[in-house]
């Protein structure tokens, strides 16, 4: 066991899901071979090598979830700011004369919700996402954690 800063967990954490599916792909691409073809990995080791991995990936996982307790509101609040602005950026904002339909009567379109009002409210997200995003890596790289490397 290590202590390390949850920045550098989170990496590992990374580094463990990719390991995991590297294994994964790797069982599944090389496990049917041509008769009388030598197997190029031992895919028996490799399963039980899967296997250790997750292991390590899901203890992994814990030790951040127990670590974040204090910055999950923030973690949360980025999340659905996020969602907030994919969606707002989809809301129509297009006003004026448009033909309804093939060959039908054009319609004059009227919006509530202007584009440049959308930009601002938009714009304030993002910025409210960057401030708790810097408060989260500050908090990251100062909180140490026990982790198995």
């Amino acid at each position: 066991m290590a202590q390390v800063s949850l920045s550098k967990a989170l990496k590992l954490k990374n580094r463990q899901i990719k390991l995991v599916r590297t294994l994964q792909e790797r069982i599944v691409s090389h496990n049917r071979f041509a008769e009388g073809v030598p197997a190029q990995f031992d895919l028996k080791q490799e399963l039980a090598n899967l296997t250790v991995a997750v292991e390590k990936l899901a203890k992994l996982k814990a030790a951040i979830t127990v670590a974040n307790r204090e910055a999950q509101v923030k973690i949360n609040r980025i999340a659905e700011l996020r969602g907030l602005i994919s969606w707002a950026k989809g809301v129509p904002t297009g006003e004026g004369p448009n033909e309804y339909g093939f060959g039908g009567a054009p319609v004059n379109y009227a919006v509530q919700l202007t584009a440049a009002h959308l930009a601002e409210v938009i714009e304030s997200w993002e910025k409210e996402v960057d401030t708790l995003q810097d408060e989260i890596d500050e908090y990251n790289a100062t909180v140490k954690i026990e982790v198995e490397l």
